[in-house]
């Protein structure tokens, strides 16, 4: 064995495979069909159990316990006393048939001293496991995990370096994956879908809700884009797996809410006999578009092609003769339909989002009726625009919620941006202006505008909605007022404000703040975390660091 050393104590096996510049020290032991790279140290009692194979320049470090169907990739630091363990219900009778099964810990990762592993477990690339750590879980790419069980802290370089744990972007990215907030449970009609929120009295999700797991695939494939890491896109794959197998009906649109309480049920919107939106199936047409372009055209084929339904049920099924679409189809009618009761329940000018689906699905098909239909959502936006620059929301009132006058701007700014319409950014600017207007001296924002005058009860994803929308107009030098800049620094230290901060499982997430009409709504929320988490990224790039602004992966 050229270049090997090895301790006259150690008990190495003759069908042991070695590689060149490998150390074994006193009283390890190598079993049978063992591989070890090259350039490894093995410590004083350390044990590599049967068929265990090791990548080059690994250091396993003294009495640390490798068993069966373990994988340890390349540069994977092993501390003292750690244990990989391999059988999940462990008996002394019996010895369990484990072929086939194999657990890996991946390329530069680090386990501290005396953790234990569970079996099944991998230990993502670069991740960092805490000395005396219990790990039952995976452990994401440069993930940062601790404790008993462990759990998921924060994130690390390649190089090792902590980043900054109190950064609100890599906290809310952390709730995400961490808090329960997407469906992990093995039910099959369950699993992957992403709950509206979580309510912290009564300790409950409420409801599985199509639309927001959309936003959930699209915001995962942004998370990929900008923190490179394979866990988004396994989470993201897993939300498009449910919203393909539960979510989408046979007429082509997404059901809307799976209710998991009674107390929250509302017929309308339930999965069983609920309406089907124009809004729903459109954010869960975009969210599939971002992840089939991320996995590749023959990966993804899956994603295109129901991305393809959602686009053809809007544009068969709730098209309307003018051109528009009609927000809803209703199950139990078997016709697409109105109300004017509410802002979602209309033809309004939050349509102009539907643009984002609409315009991408136009992109990668070339289907001209897509982006057809994108401009006259566009264009009818800008005819409910009144003077002072905002969106009329309901007509019924001629009332302006914020939020969905976000939406508007949200559309015509991709419209703009994407397809150089550049007829859409006067609109904007003036709707902008309407927004910063109306920001109070804390950086807060009202609700809702109604009859003159506006009720300031805020919300956390209007916060994050205008900070977005201002950081990109401030990136390609669409500022429409000379003050905007401290308007906006004021607003996300307000938006930071509302992020959950306790320590516990919840830590990150976004509170909600206030229904329309005041009441209290403390519970942490899933689009208003998304939001907030692309808003206070892109604050930081397009404003702070003046980055070049992209609008790819639109939340």
């Amino acid at each position: 064995m050229k270049g090997i050393t090895i301790h006259p104590t150690a008990i190495v096996s003759e069908q042991a495979e070695i590689g060149e510049g490998t150390q074994v020290w006193a009283y390890a032991q190598v079993r049978e069909w063992a591989k070890i790279g090259r350039h490894c140290i093995i410590g004083n009692g350390a044990y590599i159990d049967k068929g265990v194979k090791i990548g080059d320049r690994c250091n396993i470090h003294n009495k640390a316990l490798l068993y069966r169907n373990l994988i340890v990739e390349e540069e994977v630091f092993i501390g003292p006393g750690v244990c990989f363990t391999n059988d999940p219900l462990p008996r002394s009778n019996r010895i369990r048939n484990l072929e086939g099964l194999e657990w890996r810990i991946r390329k530069g990762a680090s386990v501290g001293a005396n953790s234990t592993i569970l079996p099944g477990v991998t230990v993502g690339q670069y991740a960092m496991v805490g000395a005396g750590s219990l790990v039952s879980r995976d452990v994401p790419d440069c993930g940062l995990v601790y404790g008993v069980p462990a759990r998921l802290q924060g994130f690390v370089s390649p190089e090792g370096e902590l980043m900054d744990r109190r950064d609100p972007v890599l906290l809310t990215a952390r709730w995400l994956l961490d808090s329960g907030i997407q469906d992990l449970s093995g039910e099959a009609d369950k699993r992957g879908g992403v709950h509206a929120w979580y309510e912290r009295e009564g300790n409950f999700y409420p409801f599985l809700y199509s639309e927001i797991t959309g936003y959930a695939m699209t915001t995962f494939v942004f998370l990929d884009r900008v923190f490179p890491n394979s866990v988004w896109m396994g989470r993201a794959e897993l939300a498009a797996q449910w919203l393909i197998q539960n979510a989408f009906h046979e007429a082509g649109g997404v059901k809307s809410r799976d209710y998991l309480v009674e107390r929250a049920f509302v017929e309308s919107y339930a999965f069983t006999q609920g309406r089907l939106f124009a809004f729903d199936t459109a954010m869960v047409g975009y969210g599939l578009l971002q992840l089939y372009q991320r996995k590749g055209a023959e990966e993804g084929r899956i994603y295109l092609r129901y991305a393809e339904r959602a686009a053809d049920f809007l544009k068969r099924t709730l098209k309307k003769s003018d051109g528009r679409v009609y927000p809803y189809f209703d199950l139990k009618t078997g016709a697409s339909g109105e109300e004017f009761d509410k802002w979602s329940n209309q033809t309004g000018s939050f349509h102009a989002k539907l643009a984002l689906f609409l315009i991408d699905h136009y992109r990668l098909t070339g289907d001209p009726s897509s982006r057809e239909l994108a401009l006259k959502l566009l264009d009818y936006a800008l005819s409910l625009q009144a003077q002072d620059g905002r969106f009329i929301t309901s007509l019924k009132d001629e009332s302006t919620e914020l939020h969905p006058h976000c939406y508007t701007l949200e559309g015509l700014l991709y419209g703009a941006l994407i397809l150089k319409e550049d007829q859409y950014l006067p609109p904007i600017r003036k709707g902008m202006k309407w927004l910063l207007d109306s920001t109070a001296e804390d950086g807060s924002l009202p609700s809702v505008y109604r009859k003159g005058e506006f009720a300031r009860f805020e919300r956390s994803d209007v916060a994050a909605q205008v900070l977005r929308m201002g950081a990109l107009l401030s990136g390609i030098g669409e500022a429409p007022a000379q003050t905007m800049a401290g308007t906006l620094k004021k607003i996300q230290q307000h938006l930071c404000a509302c992020q959950f901060r306790q320590e516990d499982s919840q830590k990150g997430g976004f509170l909600y703040g206030y229904s329309v009409e005041g009441k209290p709504l403390r519970h942490l929320n899933s689009w208003c975390s998304m939001f907030a988490l692309q808003a206070l990224w892109m604050y930081e790039e397009f404003v702070e660091k003046k980055r070049p602004v992209t609008l790819e992966n639109f939340i």
